[in-house]
């Protein structure tokens, strides 16, 4: 997914920006520093969507999640020790 997030960014016209929508845990803690790396650049928002769901790991491991609360949190800061005015929106299902 980085690579291809850093192709768009790279071909996107001037004046154009792209914002990374809904994403989950698992897929994006493979490639948490280059998806950092490029929410850096001037024309990404620093944004991300990403579920958390709950923060009860029975209940995501009821819901057949593929992570945990703590995967979650890992994300989260990874991703704003790189990009600290990120702005994430989550999920939760009460």
């Amino acid at each position: 997914i980085a690579s291809l997030l850093s192709r768009v960014s790279s071909e996107l016209p001037a004046g154009v920006m792209m914002k990374l929508g809904m994403t989950n845990p698992p897929y994006m803690l493979a490639h948490v520093e280059p998806v950092a790396e490029i929410l850096q650049r001037p024309n990404v928002f620093a944004f991300i969507h990403v579920p958390v769901q709950s923060g009860s790991d029975s209940v995501l491991q009821a819901m057949v999640r593929e992570y945990t609360s703590a995967d979650f949190r890992r994300l989260v800061d990874t991703l704003r020790a790189t990009v600290p005015e990120m702005t994430v929106a989550t999920d939760i299902i009460c």
